[in-house]
């Protein structure tokens, strides 16, 4: 199975946000939405997410790498998931 686009990465990131982050409510949310200083992601919301990009994308989160140069925008997800997997 071939790896994942930044793309298509980027829709799946797009999609959790806003379904289970978001409870479906993702007006507003764009690529550049700075997650962390709109309340989106919360210490419980980040776990739920770091829980999703290991499970979805086989990425092996470390403590080191939760930062939020890495989670600040689904745009910065995106380049982390892309990264951590070449």
């Amino acid at each position: 199975m071939a790896q994942e686009t930044a793309p298509e990465i980027e829709a799946a990131i797009t999609q959790f946000v806003a379904t289970q982050l978001l409870a479906g409510d993702a007006r507003g949310l764009s690529r550049t939405t700075e997650l962390l200083d709109m309340g989106v992601l919360n210490s419980l919301n980040i776990m739920l997410l770091l829980a999703f990009l290991e499970e979805r994308f086989g990425m092996k989160v470390q403590p080191e790498d939760v930062n939020p140069d890495n989670i600040q925008s689904i745009e910065q997800l995106t380049r982390w998931v892309s990264q951590s997997r070449t």
